[in-house]
């Protein structure tokens, strides 16, 4: 028994170890960039899609907290890892949507990085998004490839599934899998309520990121990109986006009822949906999603 204590200390050291070294060689490269080119640097920082990157971590911390929080090395580890799994795959868009994204302020239409010298950024993030997964064992791991291979069949060519409307269904599947993968890795293993869990999110998220696609109409118009806004114009689109968006956030009532949730959710998903007739920005909808998302976890929680 003594043995074994030992060893499993000697082992969470190790693990200590390995994510105090992954984090120092973060600094460090950020530093060096940033010396070498400073602009560019800025302009890649700038463009981590914070609202979306704040959905994302928010999935993971949900998990967690659904799995219960037994090590923060984990939790943290998985915010990193998916942080960086999220910023490749932004990169990876960026460059296959280059002709779409030719007038608007990414580090490659602005012309501050080249496209071998971006593409060799988004294999960096990779390969530190799966070095911090390491720690997390085989379950996140393999989650976390899945997700990686997915967001590579929606944006790089030939397959390239985003020009299909169907394809937000894919970016649904990864925030759900960002959900899971924050879930497995406390340790913990997944079940049937968990998938039920996964699936309602799942399906509501795959409805709600149909949001996304407002503000790329004219680009995914030139490109032939079939979205619901390219397909029914942008009036017809944005009330049908409207009436799913209130759909979708009423998706939660089927796991929490009592009036309180009632009350907290049909609110929400009523100011999501009015919010988006009439200013159509889907960074609002990723904030009211967020808020559900949280509210949605404490109660399952207990926590309220």
């Amino acid at each position: 028994m003594d043995l074994l204590h030992t060893l499993g200390t000697e082992l969470g050291q190790t693990t200590l170890t390995y994510f105090f070294c992954l984090v120092a060689s973060m600094v460090i490269i950020c530093l060096i960039l940033y010396k070498k080119n400073s602009k560019a640097f800025l302009a890649l920082a700038s463009n981590t899609r914070p609202t979306r990157t704040l959905c994302y971590l928010s999935l993971v911390l949900s998990g967690s907290l659904v799995a219960g929080i037994n090590n923060y090395v984990h939790l943290t580890a998985g915010m990193f890892s998916i942080f960086f799994a999220w910023q490749f795959a932004i990169i990876t868009n960026d460059i296959c949507d280059k002709n779409i994204d030719k007038n608007t302020e990414r580090p490659l239409s602005i012309q501050v990085v080249t496209e071998k010298e971006y593409f060799g950024v988004a294999i960096l993030f990779l390969a530190y998004s799966f070095s911090f997964s390491l720690i997390l064992g085989l379950a996140p791991l393999s989650l976390l490839a899945l997700y990686s291979i997915i967001f590579v069949l929606y944006s790089v060519p030939p397959i390239r599934l985003r020009r299909h409307m169907f394809g937000s269904f894919l970016v649904g599947g990864c925030l759900a899998l960002a959900f899971l993968f924050g879930y497995t890795s406390q340790g913990a293993s997944i079940n049937s309520p968990i998938i039920l869990e996964s699936i309602l999110l799942f399906v509501g998220l795959s409805v709600g990121v149909i949001a996304k696609d407002f503000k790329d109409y004219e680009g995914d118009k030139s490109e032939n990109v079939k979205t619901v806004f390219t397909v029914l114009g942008l009036r017809k689109g944005i009330i049908l986006t409207s009436v799913l968006l209130l759909i979708s956030f009423l998706l939660p009532l089927l796991l929490l009822n009592s009036p309180k949730d009632v009350l907290f959710i049909a609110g929400l998903a009523i100011l999501s949906s009015v919010d988006f007739k009439v200013k159509a920005n889907f960074d609002h909808t990723i904030v009211y999603f967020v808020a559900l998302l949280l509210y949605a976890t404490l109660r399952l929680t207990s926590f309220v």
